[in-house]
């Protein structure tokens, strides 16, 4: 099972990017197409990680009823993200 395909991954000035091609969850069954993107970047206290998800499809999708769930989850998993990488556990 596939859940995202990387389509780039790079190191630009001390800066990481990794970017998905990867309609998730219920977007997969709508035939939406989305881009995850996480890039690190280096600052004086540590680093910064940066998330965005763009989606797109077509207008009978109904993809702004979704937007507001498919969010609250990506936040959610970022936020587990974020804590497992500065205390070492997602909880």
């Amino acid at each position: 099972m596939e859940h995202g395909r990387t389509i780039l991954a790079m190191e630009r000035d001390g800066a990481y990017t990794l970017r998905l091609d990867a309609a998730l969850g219920p977007l997969q069954a709508a035939g939406a197409q989305g881009v995850l993107t996480f890039t690190i970047t280096p600052e004086a206290s540590g680093a910064r990680l940066r998330m965005s998800y763009r989606v797109s499809g077509e207008p009978g999708l109904g993809l702004e009823a979704m937007a507001a769930p498919v969010n609250a989850v990506m936040m959610e998993q970022f936020g587990r993200l974020s804590r497992l990488v500065t205390t070492g556990s997602p909880d």
